[in-house]
């Protein structure tokens, strides 16, 4: 038993190894010190821009030696990195879409492709473009995160842990302004009116706060003394009560709020 599962786990790597041999763009990726760090694959169909980002991630990460590094590996299409998967055994994906909306049938349909072929595995979109109502298609196609392009590689790596561990990531710089999806109707907002806080317990305004600052659940639960499951039961409820699909875009939509938020809950602990 213990010879047949060492085989498998021996066929795998070989597998994954004869994949990344192949591709010059990664030839030395997996190097002797990188074999226990979790890997992410870049999709980007450029050629030049694809070598640039691994380059610029690889070697932030290399530079800094911490135990948490990431190997990156390209793929030119979702189709391509789905030919090798679970056999690569990515854990994050980031798919670049540079000046592209998400709403592009091409954008989209890729987004569909990964959602389906890598379930579980949280999908963060890299792109050029940082206006909100593009952000909140791509969250609603059910991307995980969204990452600017005009962010440094270590502030990007820095985004990729915080991912890792179940946080989720929005560019800081999102305007706390009414968002108009140019492809919904008119009343299809993306924001989050103030009276609707009303409707928040204090205890959920307090998670909803550091929500918005993109912590994971566990993260969430040591900062306000609680149970991760009790964390997670108060998410629940505060996507169900701003309508949104996943802690993503409720987080999105928190940075919609005005200081009442803020205010409100400063509130509610001093009280």
């Amino acid at each position: 038993m213990e010879h047949h599962i060492a085989s498998e786990e021996a066929g795998s790597h070989n597998t994954v190894q004869a994949f990344l041999h192949n591709r010059v763009e990664v030839n030395d990726t997996l190097r002797d010190g990188d074999r226990g760090k979790p890997r992410v694959a870049l999709i980007d169909a450029y050629s030049l821009s694809r070598a640039s980002v691994t380059q610029l991630l690889e070697t932030s990460t290399h530079a800094k030696r911490r135990s948490g590094d990431f190997v990156i590996l390209p793929f030119s299409s979702a189709d391509e990195l789905l030919s090798c998967y679970p056999a690569c055994g990515v854990e994050l994906v980031i798919f670049s879409i540079g000046s592209s909306s998400p709403s592009d049938d091409g954008v989209r349909e890729e987004i569909g492709q990964l959602k389906q072929g890598l379930p579980g595995v949280p999908l963060i979109i890299l792109s050029a473009r940082e206006e909100p109502h593009c952000i909140l298609k791509a969250l609603r196609l059910g991307a995980h995160s969204y990452i600017s392009t005009r962010l440094n590689p270590e502030v990007v790596i820095q985004a990729l842990h915080l991912v890792r561990v179940g946080g989720t990531f929005i560019p800081p710089s999102i305007a706390l302004e009414p968002i108009q999806d140019p492809g919904a109707g008119r009343d299809q907002v993306g924001l989050v009116a103030p009276t609707l806080l009303a409707n928040f317990s204090p205890r959920q305004l307090e998670v909803l706060q550091l929500l918005r600052q993109g912590r994971s659940n566990k993260v969430i639960g040591s900062e306000l003394t609680m149970q991760e499951s009790t964390v997670k039961v108060h998410v629940r409820e505060i996507m169900k009560k701003l309508k949104a699909r996943n802690r993503t875009q409720a987080a999105f939509l928190a940075f919609q709020m005005d200081d009442q938020a803020r205010a409100v809950g400063r509130e509610h602990r001093s009280g």
